[in-house]
C-alpha cells in the first residue's frame, strides 16, 4: 500500500509538472495562433468587392471613353484614380520641389479613320466589306489606296535557302496579292520569313501595290479582326495591307472557282508553291492617324515607418484600354481588361488606408498607362523608378481578374522567386482563396514583364476564362461580365501577400461581429474589438486603450439612442499618427443589457455567464459586461437586474 502511495504521488507530481510546464507552452502557441487568426479575419473583413465593382463601373463607363492612352478618356481615368489615392490619404512622390501623383510620358496614339475600306468587283459581284467584321488594317500598313487585279501568291514567301519562292515566274506588278498567314506546315521555315513586315516587303519588291492576308484554313480566323488596334508602326516604305477573314477570302477566290481549302491542300500535297490569277479586282483604302500625345502613370504610396528606407512593394494594374472606334464611334469599355485589376488596386489602397497600417517597407500603388501599346507605362517606370528597383521586394500585377469561371492563376516561378511563391501560398491558405502557380505566365504580356526583365520578383495575377465571358479586346467586355466573387478573391489574395511582406505595425477595429451590421444597434452596451501590434496604444472616445500581449483589445461602449460616433486615435511616441471616425446608429433596448452573448435573448446561458463573474476582482471585459449597474462589483444587485430581463427575447 505504501509503495502504491509513493507511486501515486510520483505520478501526481509528474502530471503537475506536465500541467505547469508543458501546457502553458501549448496554450501560448494556441493563443498566438488564435491572435493571428483574429488578425487575418479582422483584416479581411475590411474588404469590399462592392467598392471595387463600383470603381470598375466608373472606369468602364461612357464618360471614360474606353481609356485609350493619350486620349481625354484616359486623362479622365487618371484624374479619377489620382483623386481617390489622395482622398484615401496615400502620399505622392517628389518631382522637383513638388509632391505629385502622376508620372507623365509621351505616347504615339494610333487610330483607324473613316474611309478605310475594301470593295470586290467582278462580272458577278460588286461588294463592299465592313471594317472590323470582314477586315482590319495591319499594323505595318501604309496609308493610301490601291486598285487592281488580284493574284493568290501562296504564303508570299521568298526563301532561297529553302528552295521556296511564291513569286517565281509570276507577274504581280500593279496587282494586289492575296496570301496566307505564317508558312507551310510540312517544313519549318525561318521565323523571319513568316513575319507580316517581311511578307509586305517581299510583295512590294515584286511590284505588288497592296496585300490581303488570311489565316490558313485549319486556324479558323485566329487573327482578331473584330478588335481595335491602338498600336502600329509608322510605315514610310510600305504598301496598303489588310487582314481579311476566311469568308471574305473565299468570296474573292470564288470568282475564279477556288477556295482557301483547295489551295492550301494542293500546296501541302505537292510541297510546291501554288498561285492563281483571280478574275476580280479589289479597291482598297487604308486611312489612319498617328498623333504624339502625353499619358501618365498614377502613383500613390503608404510610406515605411523609417523615412530613410527605400525597400518597397509594388502593387500594380494598367488602367488604359482600347478607347473608341473612330470609324463607327463604338466603345470598348474594357471592364475586365483592365478596369477589373485597377478596381482591385484602388480597393486595396482604400483598405490599407482604412486602419492604422505602418509598414516596415514602402507600399507603392501604381496604375499604369500605355500597356496596350506595348507595356510603355511600366517600361517608363522601370527606367524612372521612384525607389531603386533593387530594393523592390516584389511586384504584384493584376490584369483581367474580374471575369471568368476558371481558376485564379498566380503567374510566377517558385524556383526563381521562392519567397514570393511562399508568401502567395501562405496568403491563399490564410484567406481561403484557391490559386494555381504558373511559371509560364511570368514572361507573358502584361506590366510585370518590365520588372521581371530587371530581375524584380514578380507575379501576374489573372483569372482563367475558359468560357470566354465578356470577350477579350471586344465591345462585349462590359461591367455585367464582372464577378464580385472573383474581385473579392483577388483583393484578399493580394492583400494577404502584401501583409506578409510589409511586416507592419497595425491596429484594426474589428467590425466582423454581426451586431455591427444591424441598423440600428439594439443593445445598450456592445464590445468593440480590436487587433494590433503589441505596444500600440491610443484613445477611443478620449478613453485610453492599449493592445495587450495577445495582440487584441476589447472595449465596452455604452450606447445612447440616435446617431453616434466612435473616435479612434492611435499614438506613437506621444504623437497622433492615425485618426478615424466611425458613424453608427443605436436604438438601445434596456432589456438587452443582460444579453451578454449578444444573441438577442436573455436566457440561462447569460445567467451562467453572470454567475462566473460573481465577486471577481480582475477588471476583465467579462466582468465589465456582468457589472450591470456599473458599480465595479458583480453582486446581488446585478442578479436582481438580471431577473428583470430573464427570458427576454427580441428579433431585430
Amino acid at each position: 500500500m505504501q509503495n502504491r502511495g509513493i507511486m501515486r504521488n510520483r505520478w501526481f507530481t509528474f502530471l503537475l509538472i506536465f500541467f505547469l510546464i508543458g501546457f502553458p507552452n501549448a496554450s501560448q502557441a494556441a493563443e498566438t495562433k488564435q491572435s493571428k487568426d483574429i488578425t487575418w479575419r479582422a483584416m479581411l473583413n475590411l474588404v469590399s468587392s462592392n467598392h471595387a465593382y463600383q470603381y470598375i463601373e466608373v472606369l468602364a463607363s461612357q464618360e471614360m471613353e474606353g481609356r485609350q492612352a493619350g486620349t481625354d478618356g484616359a486623362r479622365k481615368a487618371a484624374r479619377y484614380i489620382g483623386q481617390l489615392f489622395q482622398g484615401f490619404g496615400l502620399r505622392g512622390f517628389n518631382s522637383g520641389d513638388q509632391e505629385v501623383y502622376t508620372q507623365p510620358f509621351p505616347i504615339e496614339t494610333y487610330n483607324v479613320l473613316s474611309g478605310t475600306s475594301i470593295r470586290l468587283v467582278s462580272k458577278e459581284i460588286d461588294k463592299s466589306y465592313q471594317y472590323r467584321k470582314d477586315f482590319t488594317p495591319l499594323l505595318y500598313s501604309s496609308k493610301g489606296q490601291a486598285s487592281g487585279a488580284v493574284m493568290f501568291a501562296g504564303y508570299g514567301i521568298t526563301e532561297t535557302s529553302m528552295n521556296w519562292d511564291d513569286y517565281a515566274q509570276k507577274n504581280v506588278k500593279g496587282k494586289i496579292v492575296l496570301i496566307f498567314r505564317k508558312s507551310p506546315d510540312f517544313v519549318e521555315f525561318p521565323s523571319s520569313s513568316s513575319l507580316f513586315v517581311t511578307k509586305m516587303e517581299t510583295a512590294k519588291k515584286n511590284g505588288a501595290i497592296g496585300v490581303l492576308i488570311v489565316d490558313k484554313p485549319a486556324e479558323k480566323n485566329q487573327f482578331m479582326i473584330e478588335s481595335k488596334s491602338v498600336y502600329a508602326e509608322p510605315a514610310e516604305d510600305s504598301i496598303p495591307t489588310v487582314f481579311i477573314n476566311q469568308d471574305t477570302a473565299n468570296e474573292i477566290l470564288a470568282t475564279s472557282g477556288s477556295d482557301i481549302e483547295t489551295l492550301y491542300n494542293e500546296m501541302e500535297k505537292t510541297k510546291k508553291p501554288v498561285s492563281l490569277d483571280i478574275k476580280a479586282g479589289i479597291e482598297m483604302k487604308v486611312n489612319f492617324s498617328f498623333t504624339s500625345e502625353q499619358t501618365e502613370n498614377v502613383i500613390g504610396i503608404i510610406p515605411a515607418e523609417d523615412p530613410e528606407t527605400t525597400e518597397h512593394i509594388i502593387i500594380c494594374a494598367h488602367y488604359d484600354h482600347l478607347g473608341k472606334d473612330l470609324v463607327n464611334n463604338t466603345l470598348f469599355p474594357g471592364a475586365n481588361d483592365n478596369a477589373s485589376g485597377t478596381g482591385v488596386l484602388i480597393e486595396l489602397a482604400r483598405v490599407f488606408s482604412s486602419f492604422y497600417f505602418h509598414p516596415k517597407v514602402n507600399v507603392v500603388f501604381i496604375a499604369f498607362s500605355g500597356e496596350e501599346e506595348g507595356l510603355l507605362g511600366s517600361v517608363h517606370y522601370t527606367e524612372n523608378p521612384i525607389f531603386p528597383l533593387e530594393d523592390a521586394l516584389c511586384v504584384l500585377n493584376m490584369d483581367m481578374v474580374g471575369t471568368g469561371t476558371g481558376k485564379l492563376i498566380s503567374g510566377t516561378d517558385a524556383k526563381i522567386y521562392p519567397d514570393l511563391a511562399d508568401a502567395i501560398k501562405e496568403a491563399a491558405e490564410q484567406t481561403d482563396v484557391e490559386t494555381v502557380l504558373n511559371a509560364g505566365l511570368l514572361h507573358s504580356g502584361s506590366d510585370h514583364v518590365a520588372f521581371a526583365i530587371k530581375k524584380v520578383p514578380s507575379v501576374f495575377f489573372i483569372r482563367n476564362n475558359p468560357t470566354g465571358i465578356g470577350g477579350y479586346h471586344s465591345e462585349e467586355d462590359v461591367i455585367t461580365s464582372i464577378s464580385q466573387k472573383n474581385l473579392e478573391e483577388q483583393i484578399k489574395l493580394t492583400m494577404g501577400t502584401v501583409w506578409i511582406f510589409a511586416e507592419a505595425d497595425y491596429f484594426i477595429l474589428d467590425f466582423s461581429d454581426s451586431i455591427w451590421a444591424n441598423r440600428p444597434i439594439l443593445h445598450p452596451r456592445i464590445t468593440l474589438k480590436g487587433v494590433g501590434s503589441e505596444g500600440v496604444y491610443g484613445t477611443i472616445n478620449q478613453n485610453s486603450f492599449k493592445i495587450d500581449d495577445t495582440g487584441s483589445l476589447q472595449y465596452l461602449i455604452n450606447l445612447k439612442s440616435g446617431e453616434q460616433v466612435i473616435h479612434l486615435e492611435v499614438l506613437y511616441e506621444e504623437r497622433l499618427v492615425y485618426e478615424k471616425y466611425v458613424h453608427y446608429t443605436a436604438d438601445p433596448k434596456p432589456e438587452l443589457i443582460c444579453d451578454f452573448d449578444f444573441n438577442y435573448s436573455v436566457n440561462l446561458d447569460d445567467f451562467l455567464f453572470l454567475s462566473k463573474q460573481w465577486n471577481r476582482t480582475a477588471n476583465s471585459i467579462e466582468k465589465q459586461l456582468a457589472d450591470v449597474n456599473v458599480d465595479s462589483l458583480v453582486d446581488e444587485k446585478d442578479f436582481a437586474l438580471f431577473n428583470q430581463s430573464f427570458g427576454y427575447t427580441i428579433n431585430p
